[in-house]
């Protein structure tokens, strides 16, 4: 297995889907990233934690992923 590979696994164990509760403090602090819909969640975490800087710039300046705002809570 590759370094991405093992990366691949680790993420996609630490995937779940998140209570209001459990995610609140992290949009509190602003450290939470909206995906797009059609885009893979553990793909698009892979590329973050290995710091694709060109992959992650171009799917910000198109819209793909963002931080989330106050608006995506409600």
């Amino acid at each position: 297995m590759t370094p991405s590979d093992i990366l691949r696994a680790k993420l996609n164990l630490e995937t779940a889907q998140l209570t209001w509760p459990e995610l609140e403090r992290h949009f509190a602090r602003g450290d939470v990233i909206k995906v797009a819909t059609g885009m893979d969640l553990v793909d698009t975490a892979l590329h973050v934690a290995e710091n694709n800087a060109a992959t992650v710039q171009a799917w910000l300046a198109d819209g793909r992923i963002a931080r989330a705002e106050l608006s995506d809570a409600e």
